[in-house]
This record gives structure tokens, C-alpha cells and sequence, in this order.
């Protein structure tokens, strides 16, 4: 039981990185969509 205690907590471990690494990957994705938008929607009013 302390031992499938232990292997348990290793595999929660496990997917709140792997968990964390997509959230932040995709809010990077999104920071880069809102800011390519930002700078063309400049880009084409002024020019």
C-alpha cells in the first residue's frame, strides 16, 4: 500500500509537468498569435 502510495504520487507528478508544459506552450502560442495580429493590424493602418 505505501509502495502504490509512492508510485501514485511519481505519476501525478508526472502529469502536472506534463500538464504545465502544454498549457504554457500553448499560452506562448497564443501571446505570439495576439501580438503577430497586434503588429499587422498596426502595420496595415499605417501603411
Amino acid at each position: 500500500n505505501y509502495l502504490y502510495g509512492e508510485v501514485y504520487q511519481e505519476i501525478l507528478k508526472c502529469f502536472c509537468r506534463l500538464w504545465k508544459c502544454a498549457s504554457v506552450e500553448k499560452a506562448g502560442q497564443d501571446l505570439k498569435h495576439s501580438l503577430a495580429k497586434q503588429f499587422f493590424s498596426r502595420y496595415y493602418t499605417t501603411s
